[in-house]
């Protein structure tokens, strides 16, 4: 169980729910660095943009 996490939520479902989330607009050009994903979208609106903590150091997913 994820610490802080309500229990009446499933830890498994959130996590679909988020990976859902991050592969739904994946650009092109993105890359995995010691458990972060950093994205970069060089069009006018920039929303690729973003960096997010997916694992712990040395973790893959």
């Amino acid at each position: 169980m994820l610490a802080g996490l309500n229990p009446a939520f499933d830890a498994t479902l959130l996590s679909r729910v988020e990976d859902a989330g991050l592969n739904a607009s994946a650009p092109p050009q993105q890359r995995w660095i010691d458990g972060w994903l950093l994205r970069f979208s060089p069009g006018k609106a920039k929303r690729a943009r973003c960096i997010n903590a997916v694992a712990g150091p040395g973790d893959r997913r």
